[in-house]
């Protein structure tokens, strides 16, 4: 079984009672979910995550034309996330797709 909704991971999560599991965000996946809804729930369970990844549509570097990375960051900002964002995109078009990712993110922090 897999929960790929953030609230109900943060249910799951919860259910232990435990400092020790932590909450995964990727915004792939949250976009391939469907999940429209995903700013308040990061709200609800910010206290939760543990990791974030950064990755657009089909897993190229981050423009803000298929996800609502300005949301997203926001979101992070609001639960005071402090940790590393890691980029899990694919080097293709652009060129120095990490570079211009990265770039593009950084504008949003």
């Amino acid at each position: 079984d897999a929960y790929c909704l953030i609230g109900e991971t943060a249910e799951y999560i919860r259910s232990f009672h435990s400092p020790a599991l932590q909450l995964q965000l990727d915004s792939i996946h949250i976009y391939n979910n469907g999940e429209t809804n995903f700013y308040e729930e990061i709200l609800k369970a910010g206290d939760l995550v543990g990791q974030v990844d950064i990755s657009d549509v089909d897993r190229m570097a981050p423009d803000g034309k298929h996800f609502d990375f300005p949301l997203f960051m926001k979101a992070l900002h609001e639960v005071d996330y402090q940790d590393y964002l890691l980029s899990e995109y694919r080097a293709a078009p652009p060129e120095n797709a990490a570079k211009v990712g990265l770039d593009y993110i950084k504008t949003l922090m």
